[in-house]
């Protein structure tokens, strides 16, 4: 979405074609968070944890500026940035790779620099990653089907 904006004959400006957006589980929040949230995905033994956050943590030292640095940019950029069309998002509490203070921040700031800025949000306490559709059919498939009905692809 930044190289869209950014160099829009590039891209097709595909900003300007975009009529409505979905996100369900954008990875957003701290490098502890998401370390931890990949450690969880692996087997549960403490100590092979424990190394893999080590191993995380020096790899991602190691390519600040290609990981972290541009991570960062990435996300301020979305926070900053984002495409001005009926939005839906979609994340859950105990994800730690889609951080919920993360979001709720974000989502907050947009409501007040935004006040046009149509965003819809459905969270869960307790979800997986990625699995919401699978986790919670019935809701997904509502806001899902409303925003389309909004955007009148229904």
């Amino acid at each position: 979405m930044k190289e869209s904006e950014v160099k829009p004959e590039e891209s097709g400006h595909f900003r300007d074609r975009v009529i409505g957006q979905i996100f369900d589980s954008i990875v957003i929040g701290t490098y502890e968070s998401m370390s931890k949230g990949i450690a969880e995905t692996l087997p549960n033994n403490s100590a092979f944890r424990r190394v893999v956050l080590q191993t995380l943590s020096v790899y991602y030292n190691i390519t600040r500026s290609t990981t972290k640095e541009t991570y960062d940019e990435l996300v301020r950029h979305f926070r900053e940035n984002p495409i001005d069309v009926p939005t839906l998002m979609f994340y859950s509490e105990n994800d730690p790779m889609c951080d919920a203070f993360a979001m709720e921040t974000m989502l907050s700031e947009w409501k007040l620099q935004r006040p046009g800025f149509d965003v819809a949000r459905v969270s869960w306490p307790e979800s997986i990653h990625t699995a919401h559709l699978r986790e919670h059919n019935q809701e997904y498939v509502a806001a899902w089907t409303e925003l389309m009905t909004k955007l009148q692809l229904l």
